[in-house]
């Protein structure tokens, strides 16, 4: 297979992919973002967690709550709890990384805040462990995960919302991940601050 041929096969599986979940999730997705409407407005706050990619994704999330999306409006309060490398170096250092997200989600979060998890398939431990932190914290979830959803599935309840891109692919997930990310953050904005 040529290289132009590779490309063109990656663009049509990041399509396909996109077109699956354009039929299976916009619900989904509209409801974590009347969840997190709600927190807002209820003046909680939003944790973020995820690890490699996934926190890369968890810290553009971030930035677009307490930034902007499209048109100047107030900070939103979100935290990304993969951002502190002191913190989680220290952790790491007494050999507990699987508790770097879960002993922040202790310390920081309270009834009624959200944390966003955002995983590649849900079996993510430190993600695992945070959302056990985060429901005996009476905390709401939305779990951003691929394929069956993992360990993640078995956990979240009925005011909870898991959001599972369909593809084992680790990539198209992520893609997928960024666009749902993107798709929240308007209707956020949009609930909030009016249309754009």
């Amino acid at each position: 297979m040529s290289s132009v041929e590779l490309v063109k096969n990656v663009f049509n599986e990041s399509i396909q992919t996109k077109i699956d979940s354009a039929d299976a999730l916009p619900e989904l997705v509209a409801r974590a973002s009347e969840l997190i409407t709600r927190a807002l407005v209820s003046n909680n706050k939003i944790l973020l967690c995820g690890t490699g990619i996934e926190a890369t994704l968890a810290q553009a999330f971030t930035t677009l709550l307490l930034h902007q999306v499209q048109k100047e409006r107030p900070g939103l309060p979100a935290i990304c709890l993969s951002d502190n490398v002191s913190l989680i170096t220290a952790i790491n250092d007494d050999n507990n990384l699987n508790e770097v997200f879960s002993k922040q989600v202790r310390a920081l979060g309270n009834a009624g805040d959200i944390l966003i998890s955002i995983t590649k398939d849900g079996n993510c431990f430190p993600c695992v462990q945070a959302i056990r932190a985060a429901l005996s914290k009476d905390m709401l979830i939305v779990a951003l995960s691929g394929d069956d959803g993992g360990q993640i599935a078995g956990l979240t309840g009925a005011d909870d919302v898991e959001i599972l891109i369909p593809s084992t692919n680790t990539l198209r997930v992520n893609e997928v991940q960024l666009m749902i990310i993107n798709c929240i953050a308007t209707v956020v904005d949009s609930n909030l601050f009016g249309e754009h």
